[in-house]
């Protein structure tokens, strides 16, 4: 599997305003996010305007100009929403233990798929259940729930998919044990949806895959990496540890 030593731009920037943000309490311009990522400006610019569509930052005015007299933008992060506070309240309410969340957070992801992918076999998502192919399935499912896929790699059977975690941004900043638990459920939904498929068998397992899930080590908490790979027989399987959390900025 290739190997991709650095973080996408928009997660790179995405990143800077949330540390700008963390360290000053203020809001950053574009110009000031390009001179400290050393990007081309449009580049910025292009990566704050998806940012904006997806919710995850807001923007400004600044009482400063430019050189041609318009106030400057800045921009800061999105501030959580009632909703996002009272799903952080009930993910504490309901288990004590990052392991005992991640597994909640999976039946949930699986639940979550299912009312929203359902069974809808003239759809994008259902060709690509048909087509049998588990990495565009899970790609597929990921996507219809409003998740951002950053790329898909795959060698000797074993594939894996970058997610940005753009729907769950505050929730998973809290706790990305339960960011990770959702998206590994939709993947095992979208795995039981192949045709020939038989069903979920455990947990983090369906019907011949195993499914685990990280915060990419590249970036923090943004983006969730998860792993496709043929289950071992019960015979010679591993025992699986539990994946370890990284702690949020």
């Amino acid at each position: 599997m290739s190997s991709v030593t650095e973080p996408s731009p928009r997660g790179r920037v995405l990143a800077a305003v949330e540390d700008a943000h963390t360290r000053t309490g203020d809001a950053v311009t574009a110009a000031e996010l390009a001179d400290t990522l050393d990007l081309h400006p449009s580049t910025v610019g292009f990566h704050l305007r998806k940012l904006l569509d997806a919710g995850q930052i807001v923007e400004g005015s600044a009482d400063t100009t430019d050189r041609r007299g318009r106030p400057r933008k800045r921009y800061r992060p999105a501030p959580a929403t009632p909703t996002d506070t009272l799903l952080i309240a009930l993910v504490e309410a309901l288990a004590d233990t990052d392991d005992e969340r991640e597994e909640r957070a999976a039946q949930a992801g699986r639940i979550w798929a299912s009312s929203v992918v359902g069974s809808a076999v003239d759809s994008p998502v259902g060709s690509a259940l048909d087509a049998a192919d588990p990495l565009d399935a899970a790609a597929a499912v990921l996507t219809a729930l409003g998740f951002e896929i950053q790329s898909m790699s795959s060698i000797f059977g074993t594939s894996e998919i970058r997610v940005c975690s753009c729907p769950l941004r505050i929730l998973g900043q809290r706790h990305p044990e339960v960011a990770r638990g959702i998206q590994r459920g939709a993947v095992e939904f979208a795995l039981t949806g192949l045709a020939g498929s038989t069903g979920s068998t455990a947990a983090g397992t369906s019907d011949g895959w195993t499914v685990t899930s990280r915060p990419d080590p590249r970036f923090g908490d943004c983006e969730v990496a998860l792993r496709l790979a043929p289950t071992a027989p019960a015979s010679t399987a591993p025992t699986v540890l539990p994946v370890p959390t990284s702690p949020t900025n």
